[in-house]
């Protein structure tokens, strides 16, 4: 038996779109400020926040995710270019 491998599937949430993450609260996702560096990667598909760029490409290697951009300054972030 041969084991075929889930497809890289990634979506981005709307500008607007709020979003709960649990023990967090509700955001309200918006563009993104100048500052890439100060936040991390939460894949709201599987509830999960990564602290490495590293770790985020593990993640999403296989099946389909839906990730957005935490800034420690502005909260959520997408940018219009990802989608």
């Amino acid at each position: 038996m041969t084991h075929q491998k889930k497809p890289q599937v990634l979506t981005w949430p709307a500008i607007g779109e709020t979003i709960t993450i649990p023990g967090a609260g509700d955001f309200v996702v918006q563009k993104p400020c100048s500052n890439a560096h100060y936040g991390h990667w939460y894949c709201i598909t599987h509830g999960e926040h990564f602290v490495s760029q590293f770790q985020k490409d593990i993640h999403i290697h296989r099946g389909a995710h839906k990730l957005v951009w935490c800034c420690n300054e502005h909260g959520l972030e997408v940018s219009e270019n990802w989608v």
